[in-house]
């Protein structure tokens, strides 16, 4: 990683989750009030980053990675909005919202994805392809999404949303019958919540993590096993050790696969899964927010729709966790890749919105 690019981290964990849904309080080092008056201290708020430097921050860490020298940087690890107005709209964790089972989907597991230059793009017009074409999304600390909140990866999507384990285990039925032991339980054959040394979750990795199936050449057709990330083994257990991240692992045979194709279309115009554990990312993100999101993004493509949508997700995002404006930050989808499409948000832009 270039000198130049801010390496942001975490110093530590809050010690109270009650606010998470009941309020908002007054902000800053303070005690609040929630709505079912439970009491919480903030932890003071780092201060977020300016458009401009996370437009920057992005644009290194996208254009640095280099598959022949494992110290560059990996890409930017980012999250394409399902729900473009609400962040909390795409977020789904019974441990801290009042969300329930839908057709069985994992409990508490975010799908992102890594970007970089060298994947998911036009290989006519060089332009960055966003997942699922998408307009809004977040970007997260790549150092925390590598070095903790990654539970796994895969080199193209890995249709996630009834696998054990939070996203990386065998998959289950789309039932949220607890008979079924569908994902949104996430029990294994030992009848307890997943781990790592589970049956369901070893035979579900690549090959070369002692799994049943090497890693696939393209997405059709192909059993999408996954690299195992730091929070892998992470179910809820004190005095949690991340494990070795192995998302590099991942780049590296989607460089080597790159040039194939399926019935989908070019390999390179897909995109990759990463998937967060929210058990993990959700109070690391209580405790410091500018700390573990660099940005709220959105696609000059779909301007100005896009921006209006970033903007009033950024807006209710900061003023529920109290903390000064995250910054927003341009996608620019209509230019070559190899320029770095992040682009700083000035604020004519951002209060001009029809």
């Amino acid at each position: 990683m270039t000198s130049s690019v801010r390496k942001v981290v975490l110093l530590g964990l809050g010690s109270s989750m009650t606010m998470f849904l009941q309020g908002c309080g007054t902000g800053g080092d303070t005690t609040t009030t929630t709505t079912t008056t439970t009491t919480t201290t903030m932890h003071p708020r780092s201060k977020a980053m300016s458009s401009a430097e996370a437009a920057k921050y992005l644009n290194e860490l996208f254009l640095g990675f280099d598959d022949a020298n494992k110290s560059s940087p990996l890409g930017v690890t980012i999250s394409m909005a399902a729900q473009p107005r609400n962040f909390f709209g795409n977020m789904f964790c019974s441990r801290f919202f009042n969300t329930s089972c839908f057709n069985g989907h994992a409990d508490c597991r975010l799908s992102a994805s890594l970007y970089s230059h060298a994947w998911s793009y036009d290989p006519v017009t060089k332009q960055t392809l966003m997942g699922l074409s998408r307009s809004v999304g977040f970007a997260f600390n790549q150092s925390m999404v590598e070095s903790r909140w990654a539970k796994c990866s895969y080199i193209w999507d890995g249709a996630t949303a009834n696998k054990l384990n939070r996203g990386c285990g065998a998959g289950r039925p789309a039932s949220c019958d607890p008979e079924s032991r569908s994902a949104y339980f996430n029990i294994c054959s030992t009848g307890k919540i997943c781990t790592a040394n589970d049956d369901e979750v070893k035979r579900a990795a690549c090959k070369d993590y002692g799994g049943v199936h090497p890693a696939p050449p393209t997405h059709n057709g192909h059993n999408q096993c996954f690299f195992p990330g730091p929070a892998l083994d992470y179910h809820l257990q004190k005095n949690f050790n991340p494990g070795e991240d192995k998302m590099r692992d991942m780049a590296a045979y989607r460089i080597k696969y790159n040039d194939g194709y399926d019935s989908e279309g070019p390999n390179v115009k897909k995109w990759n899964e990463v998937v967060l554990d929210e058990t993990l990312l959700l109070p690391d993100m209580w405790y410091d927010p500018a700390s573990a999101l660099v940005a709220f993004l959105y696609t000059k493509s779909q301007r100005p729709i896009s921006l209006k949508q970033a903007k009033a997700m950024r807006d209710y995002f900061c003023e529920f966790y109290k903390v000064q404006n995250i910054p927003l930050v341009e996608i620019d989808d209509l230019a070559n890749k190899d320029t770095g499409p992040f682009h700083e948000t000035t604020s004519d832009a951002a209060t001009m919105l029809i």
